[in-house]
């Protein structure tokens, strides 16, 4: 069961399950939802994931804006930075940084034209952040 309480413009999740799980069913590995509420709770920033795995999370919406809009620009790199700082990340894609970062604390910046040529990355990215698998 998952709980969710707003304290001064900040979601916070409360799981009542000792694993969370999104709506298909998946868990959503502790470590991830551990690092998405820091962020949160740091920036003070809202959110809104429209899709996880258990690793990984998609945020489509910062402060009730799409993370693409131009008035979104700087709640989103605020987001984003606050996620490349955090000691768990992995893969932190969007539209203002796309870098992943190996296990050894080492970030590799992602070139925005071959993720493209991938189908990694079409037009302006949601936020998609991720811990190691």
């Amino acid at each position: 069961m998952l709980r969710v309480q707003v304290v001064t413009s900040v979601v916070l999740l409360a799981f009542a399950s000792p694993q969370p799980v999104r709506a298909g069913g998946e868990p959503v590995r502790e470590d991830l939802a551990s690092m998405v509420e820091q962020v949160v709770v740091q920036t003070g920033l809202s959110i809104n994931v429209s899709e996880s795995t258990p690793t990984s999370v998609n945020i489509n919406q910062v402060n009730g804006r799409s993370v693409c809009a131009a008035e979104a620009r700087s709640d989103v790199e605020k987001l984003q930075l606050a996620f490349e700082s955090h000691p768990d990340i992995h893969r932190n894609i969007g539209p203002v940084l796309i870098r992943i970062t190996d296990r050894s604390g080492n970030k590799t910046p992602g070139e925005p034209s071959e993720l493209e040529r991938a189908g990694v990355v079409k037009g302006c990215p949601n936020v998609c952040v991720s811990v190691h698998e």
